[in-house]
Formats: C-alpha cells, sequence, structure tokens
C-alpha cells in the first residue's frame, strides 16, 4: 500500500528551487496534473477526523498523507456527514488516473482558516519524473462564523482531502507520484506559508 506521510522541510525557498526546473521535466513527463474535487473542515483537536489525531505540536503544524491507490484502513474516523464524504474521496479514487492528499494544519481559533486546493497564479506541476509540486492557500474564515462548538477551543484543525486527476480522458497517468512538495500560501498573494514534503 502506497501511503506516504508528509515530512516538514523549509518554507518558500523549496518551492522555488523545484519550480525552477519544471519546464524541462514536465516535458519529459507531459501529462497535465489539476484537482478534481476537494474539502476542507475545521473541528476541534479533541475531535480528530484522522485515525490517530493530530499528536503534540506547535501552532501552524503540519501532517499528512498521499494516497496513490487504495488504502488497507479506513484513514478517518466517526461516521459523521463530513467525514463519510472524506471518506469517499479516498476509497472512491480511480487510482489509474487519479491520486489524493490528505492534509493537516493546527491553527489558532483566533485566526482560523480552510485551505483552498488552488493559489493564485500557481498550478500543480512536475518537479521530476516522480516528484510534484502542489500548490495550496489559506481561505480566512471569520471567527465570529465558526461553529458554535468551537468557539470555546483555543486551537483547531483544518482537514482537507484533495483528488488530483493526472493527464486527460480515460486513459491510466503513465507515471505514478511518488512524492510532493506541498507548500500552503497566505492570503492573496503573499508568499508566507509552510512547505511540506511527501514521501
Amino acid at each position: 500500500m502506497r501511503r506516504r506521510r508528509l515530512l516538514r522541510t523549509g518554507a518558500l525557498g523549496a518551492v522555488v528551487g523545484a519550480a525552477g526546473c519544471v519546464g524541462s521535466v514536465t516535458d519529459a513527463v507531459a501529462d497535465d496534473v489539476r484537482f478534481t474535487s476537494a474539502l476542507s473542515t475545521l473541528h476541534a483537536v479533541s475531535d480528530p477526523w484522522v485515525r490517530g489525531g493530530f499528536g503534540d505540536g506547535g501552532i501552524g503544524n503540519f501532517r499528512g498523507e498521499l494516497f496513490t491507490e487504495t488504502p488497507e484502513e479506513r484513514p478517518f474516523v466517526g461516521g459523521r456527514y463530513g467525514r463519510r464524504d472524506a471518506t469517499s474521496h479516498v476509497l472512491g479514487a480511480d487510482y489509474e488516473r487519479e491520486f489524493v492528499l490528505l492534509h493537516e494544519v493546527l491553527i489558532r481559533r483566533s485566526d482560523p482558516f480552510r485551505v483552498d486546493p488552488t493559489a493564485r497564479d500557481r498550478d500543480p506541476t512536475w518537479a521530476d519524473r516522480r516528484e510534484l509540486v502542489l500548490p495550496l492557500s489559506k481561505d480566512p474564515v471569520d471567527p465570529e462564523h465558526l461553529a458554535f462548538d468551537l468557539r470555546d477551543e483555543e486551537e483547531l484543525v483544518c482537514t482537507t482531502v484533495v483528488t488530483y486527476a493526472v493527464g486527460e480522458g480515460d486513459e491510466p497517468m503513465r507515471v505514478t507520484p511518488e512524492s510532493a512538495l506541498v507548500h500552503l500560501y497566505g492570503y492573496g498573494t503573499h508568499p508566507n506559508g509552510r512547505s511540506i514534503v511527501v514521501e
């Protein structure tokens, strides 16, 4: 089962370094990468969506997994509607043509955001034959509009699931990604945020 965890790395410099070689590599790989569906939700740290919970760590910590085939074990716990929807993203993907990114970030309740699977002027690209660059961006949420049961929490978790397709039509993807550099950009075009590598 190819299920790869996200490890923290440097920030924007890592993205720029990878992006510098995209042109020639993309010509060789050829197949475009695009997101086809996504969900992003906020929940309490004490109410984990992902099996095992978020664990220890400070504000801004990331974690996640890259699924390139159906996992043997359901990654989400609980049976509420949103979690069933997230599970369907992972278990229902067509892994001949798609892969799925599971991304989590720990945030402050006073500065909440969801994660958008797109980033302005940045598209998913191939960094080399087996590694992708996947840009995400923050979508701010008004703290006053948080669900009632989250308003007394000091920390929240934003859990995001994104399904990506490779190539066009019904042809299977020619190259299955083995890793991805995932960068979470700040609001608008401000390039703050953090990078993590799926290995």
